[in-house]
């Protein structure tokens, strides 16, 4: 009879175990859907060769910015964050200066930089001072972004 007993015992602690992972894994919440944003970047109509976009969360919105590579005027990028809502959108371009500085021979002093061979060329309204925003929802994007030169 004491045999039988543990054995009932088991049985029931075993299935109580069971019954409680099931719930749990029922009751969890799923990991938040990312989103998968293209597009294109042109600047007075031609695409824009070599840019970053960066799309940034605004307002109440909390989490990771997301950046991707403007090749050609095109952009490709994943949010696996689940950050959704309204995004500031920043570009940067940069193009080689026309004459660059001399680069100092030999080694720079600690703390000076060397002289800058490039040039952001977008107007800070589509970067530091963007006006831009973009409503990332969950799943597919296409986010197009006409700029001008003319301020």
């Amino acid at each position: 009879m004491i045999v039988l007993e543990n054995s009932i015992s088991r049985r029931s602690t075993i299935a109580l175990g069971v019954a409680w992972m099931a719930a749990t894994i029922v009751g969890c919440k799923a990991e938040p859907e990312g989103a998968h944003i293209t597009g294109s970047v042109t600047l007075d109509g031609a695409p824009i060769p070599q840019a970053t976009i960066v799309f940034r969360p605004t307002g109440q919105l909390t989490g990771a910015s997301t950046e991707a590579q403007v090749t050609d005027g095109k952009f490709d990028v994943r949010q696996a964050s689940g950050v959704l809502g309204v995004h500031r959108v920043e570009i940067y371009a940069h193009r080689p200066l026309a004459n660059p500085p001399p680069t100092p021979p030999g080694p720079l002093p600690p703390g000076q930089q060397p002289p800058a061979t490039t040039q952001q060329y977008l107007p800070e309204q589509y970067n530091r001072q963007s006006r831009l925003s973009f409503s990332v929802e969950p799943g597919e994007n296409v986010a197009n972004f006409e700029l001008s030169s003319r301020r």
